[in-house]
């Protein structure tokens, strides 16, 4: 861990495992490495949407997902009740991300989605993997 740096609790979002755990090119490297100064956590909701990909779209990488899990070992957290005073998104699908984040503490919501981009909130920040690296102090 840097010096100065205090751990945080940083979920991902489907996309962003699913390119960590099949890509090893060096932005994903420097995200990884970052990552590794904090806790993940990961929503019950989004672990059950990685397996499905899995299946569906990578039958043959599925070991390298269950690795990727193992390896960077996470904080399960289960998805709340869907509150409608919450902030929303364009994708509904994305809506249950949003609110496990929220509702689980975290620090920081890594996500890869651009439906993601305009939303503001006090805690958790919402960063790209580039910005996490960055904020982290990380070379980009």
């Amino acid at each position: 861990m840097s010096a100065g740096k205090k751990p945080m609790r940083v979920m991902l979002d489907t996309n962003v495992v699913v390119s960590a755990a099949l890509f090893r090119n060096a932005p994903l490297q420097q995200f990884l490495d970052a990552l590794g100064q904090d806790s993940v956590v990961l929503a019950d909701y989004v672990l059950d949407e990685l397996r499905e990909v899995f299946d569906r779209k990578f039958p043959d990488r599925r070991d390298d997902l269950e690795r990727f899990l193992g390896e960077v070992g996470y904080e399960l957290s289960e998805m709340p009740v869907v509150d409608a005073d919450a902030p929303w998104l364009r994708d509904p699908d994305d809506v249950p991300v949003l609110q496990s984040a929220i509702a689980s503490g975290v620090d920081i919501l890594v996500t890869g989605d651009k439906d993601f981009a305009g939303v503001v909130l006090e805690r958790p920040l919402v960063l790209t993997p580039a910005q996490y690296v960055l904020l982290r102090g990380q070379q980009p």
